[in-house]
């Protein structure tokens, strides 16, 4: 990245944007650690370089994007147990979700590990099924972040959720 200060760079980084706007996953070095010329320039998210989008500078952990974080594990919580009831009243909808799934291993879009376990749940009771899918814990949080489910709810209510989900964060805070 021509023309950015390194140093300044290194100091002030500021998270990488993916093409869906999420970002880095705290990709950050440790201070004192070398670089390596060939992860491309200093202070830039290397995802976004192999993905051949503009490089973005990382930033170090900052308290205002964990609430973030917190605010969309808190809409996808939101929007599972809206999911769950659904399935309860419609549960040939597990088998719409089991063929996103091995849609997605196939095309190479969902990790392998995610795409075993939704299948396990998938072809298991109904009640395991729900129970895993609204599970606070941080497993249930990373499980439903390669969900087959985003079908069930239509936009205008996922909206509402969306809002009632930010209301409710925004009250905690």
């Amino acid at each position: 990245m021509a023309g950015v200060d390194e140093t300044r760079a290194d100091e002030t980084q500021t998270m990488g944007r993916g093409s869906m706007g999420r970002g880095s996953m705290g990709l950050g070095r440790s201070r004192g650690a070398t670089h390596d010329p060939a992860a491309g320039p200093r202070g830039v998210c290397p995802i976004a370089l192999t993905r051949g989008l503009a490089p973005a500078p990382l930033r170090r952990h900052d308290p205002g994007m964990r609430s973030l974080h917190e605010l969309a594990e808190l809409r996808s919580l939101a929007l599972h147990q809206a999911v769950a009831e659904r399935l309860v009243e419609a549960p040939w909808l597990v088998e719409d979700a089991r063929q996103r799934i091995l849609s997605r291993v196939q095309s190479g879009v969902t990790s392998p590990c995610y795409a075993e376990r939704w299948l396990r749940l998938l072809e298991g009771p109904l009640e395991e099924l729900v129970a895993s899918m609204t599970d606070a814990s941080e497993h249930g949080a990373a499980l439903r972040q390669t969900s087959p489910f985003s079908f069930v709810i239509p936009p205008r209510e996922r909206w509402r959720i969306w809002r009632d989900a930010r209301a409710r964060w925004e009250a905690s805070r």
